[in-house]
């Protein structure tokens, strides 16, 4: 109990991990996201090896992108195996460079660790949620998304959208 209220761990709550950089990151330093491993190298090669940039912001960029499977992968970063980004795409990561610094964003706590000089564990947060129990709630799996087209010779536009509901009553 805490506030009144019941208390409940739960890995799919959101958590922010603020990870620090005092400096540029080296050569063979390594970030561990999830179990996922990232190595920082001057020629990146192997899956999971991010390019060490000739800046700070650079390297933190570099890492962003590899952690989001972003774009610059085979030069900026080497693919992860299906696998390692599954385990990334469960968790649900989104990282954010923010001032040089980087900022990990997923389900559950996720950054174990970092083997850096430069590179320090800052601020970690689990966002909570209060609710009273046997209320009413919406459960969305998948974002509702929207594609809007041009209609050939109108004026119009035709809106396709994706999104998967269903009724069900909850009694947890």
């Amino acid at each position: 109990m805490f506030m009144g209220m019941n208390w409940y761990v739960s890995n799919n709550v959101r958590h922010y991990q603020k990870i620090t950089l005092s400096g540029n990151i080296s050569a063979d330093d390594t970030v561990t996201v999830a179990g996922v491993t990232f190595t920082f190298k001057a020629s990146p090669a192997v899956a999971g090896e991010v390019d060490v940039g000739t800046d700070q912001a650079t390297s933190v960029n570099n890492l962003v992108a590899a952690l989001n499977g972003g774009a610059g992968a085979g030069t900026a970063y080497i693919a992860l195996s299906a696998a390692n980004r599954a385990i990334l795409r469960n968790v649900r990561i989104e990282a954010v460079n923010t001032g040089n610094n980087l900022e990990v964003y997923s389900a559950g706590p996720t950054v174990k660790s970092e083997a850096s000089t430069v590179c320090s564990r800052g601020t970690q947060v689990a966002y909570n949620y209060f609710g009273q129990v046997g209320a009413v709630d919406m459960v969305i799996q998948k974002d509702v998304t929207a594609q809007i087209n041009k209609e050939p010779k109108k004026t119009g536009y035709t809106s396709i959208l994706y999104d998967l509901y269903g009724i069900k009553t909850f009694t947890e």
